[in-house]
């Protein structure tokens, strides 16, 4: 959680980051996270420098409220995933953010838990059938973070 900024009530969605810039991709995840049944606010960033400033909440995006927990893909424009988690890593008001790491290389795990110091349990690796993406995305670690499920 941020500083100074408390866990969502029971009832209320979380609110998610995805840092990715493939549009294919977005529309995966973001049909993954429904067919999940998770109810979510779900917010969009095309890569790091973007997702700095909505973290921030740096011009245009000072008046939104900083989401929970990160969905981010390591492959991007300008500034991609890795250098996104150094910069969070070292930012006193973003290191605790919760960050899933979407990859679709199984070995990034490892490399990535030694350079950014993160738990392994916080990779999901992309798998290519729809299905498992969406078993996948239903078993996030949310790491104290109340998941909102839609039940129909």
């Amino acid at each position: 959680m941020f500083q100074g900024q408390s866990q969502p009530p029971p009832r209320a969605p979380i609110r998610i980051l995805l840092v990715d810039d493939d549009p294919v991709d977005v529309a995966f995840t973001r049909a993954a996270l429904q067919h999940a049944g998770l109810a979510n606010e779900l917010s969009v960033a095309k890569d790091g420098i973007d997702a700095l400033a909505r973290l921030r909440g740096e011009g245009p995006h000072a008046h939104l409220p900083r989401p929970h927990m990160l969905l981010l893909d390591l492959e991007m424009p300008r500034m991609g995933g890795r250098e996104l988690l150094r910069e969070l890593r070292s930012d006193e008001t973003l290191r605790t953010l919760p960050v899933v790491v979407l990859t679709s290389a199984e070995e990034m795990r490892e490399q990535l838990s030694r350079e950014c110091h993160l738990d392994p349990s916080r990779f999901l690796v992309k798998p290519l059938a729809f299905d498992t993406f969406v078993r996948a995305i239903a078993s996030i670690p949310v790491f104290g973070l109340r998941i909102r499920r839609v039940t129909t």
